[in-house]
């Protein structure tokens, strides 16, 4: 569909000022303003110092006054941007029908629009709902139970009788559901556990690429609504992650532990399993959680993580130790 300034705002109930007809073809950041661009800006002020292209547009705050292009007036420009981006770029057409080459079991349920690619494998009891697309080479065990207006990219892996709620992105190569890690050791060898649990994962999850999630060794590994996943992620069998949120790329969480709503994990953080974390926690990048901790706003940092600000005390006394080492052998000879 080809969208004007004025047709857009028309659609997003925005307010513009500009020529109605002036097409818009994409938006961008403003260091690529081209003519047909749409880019934002969170403060007025901003304006002052911008050197727009010819017939680009930017999306501003309210009441904001500037004639050096189309505007696109928005209590919240950052969001509004986001909008403009969805219309802009929907993404790949689906053709909502079932590719010849993709292999369904028995008494498998699938809802309306629902487009499945090629190479794409269903096994028997599963349930798949309303607008779902599943691309190419993707592989969906028996008795799952697949939401509405999900979204699998190519070669996501989904073992058996896992749960996924609505709207859930599963980026390439996400593993759900595969053996947690469990063994005991005897007679001078590791015997595997068997797992036999699943795991559930809520409405508006995302999961990036590459990620893997455990399913239990019994009852449920659990992601909570909201929660967004990012590539190269590991989750433990059993593991409990609240709504909302945020973990970031390379994080690793044993088996068992529990998250609080709202927290954030920067990239590469570590805890190990049996661990539990309040709500709204962050814990800044590369710390080792090795204990629990239950209160809710905290921000943790370090390994062994403790509050920040004890470790930034910590940190900065260790950096002292050779001076003080120094002292300390100076007093020693004056005895």
């Amino acid at each position: 569909m080809d969208w004007t300034l004025g047709k857009t705002c028309a659609t997003l109930q925005l307010e513009f000022q500009g020529p109605a007809e002036l097409p818009l073809r994409r938006v961008t950041g403003l260091d690529d303003l081209a003519p047909g661009t749409v880019a934002f800006v969170n403060k007025a002020e901003a304006l002052q110092d911008l050197e727009p292209a010819a017939d680009c547009v930017l999306v501003v705050p309210e009441g904001s006054d500037y004639s050096g292009c189309a505007l696109i007036f928005s209590s919240h420009p950052l969001s509004d941007h986001v909008r403009l981006a969805r219309l802009l770029h929907p993404g790949p057409q689906v053709s909502g029908e079932i590719h010849p080459a993709a292999v369904l079991g028995s008494r498998v349920k699938i809802g309306k629009n629902v487009t499945i690619d090629a190479n794409v494998v269903i096994g028997d009891d599963v349930s798949i709902g309303n607008d779902c697309v599943i691309r190419p080479g993707s592989v969906i065990m028996e008795g799952c139970d697949i939401g509405q207006g999900c979204l699998f990219y190519p070669n996501v892996s989904i073992r058996e009788y896992c749960s996924v709620g609505n709207r859930v992105v599963l980026h390439n190569n996400v593993s759900i559901g595969a053996d947690g890690y469990g063994y005991f050791y005897r007679d001078g060898m590791h015997n595997k556990i068997p797992q036999i649990g699943t795991v559930r994962i809520d409405d508006d999850v995302e999961v990036g690429a590459s990620s893997c999630i455990d399913r239990a060794r019994f009852s449920v590994t659990h992601i909570g609504e909201g929660t967004k996943i990012d590539n190269l992620v590991q989750i433990g069998h059993n593991v409990r992650i609240g709504k909302h949120c945020i973990l970031v790329a390379g994080v690793a969480i044993a088996g068992s532990t529990v998250l609080g709503d709202g927290c954030i994990l920067a990239g590469q953080v570590g805890i190990i399993d049996h661990i539990t974390l309040g709500n709204r926690v962050r814990v800044l990048a590369k710390a080792a959680v090795l204990d629990s901790f239950p209160e809710d706003d905290l921000v943790l940092a370090g390994n062994p993580a403790r509050p920040a600000r004890l470790w930034q005390r910590m940190l900065s006394r260790t950096q002292q130790l050779d001076s003080l080492f120094k002292r300390v052998n100076a007093l020693e000879k004056q005895k």
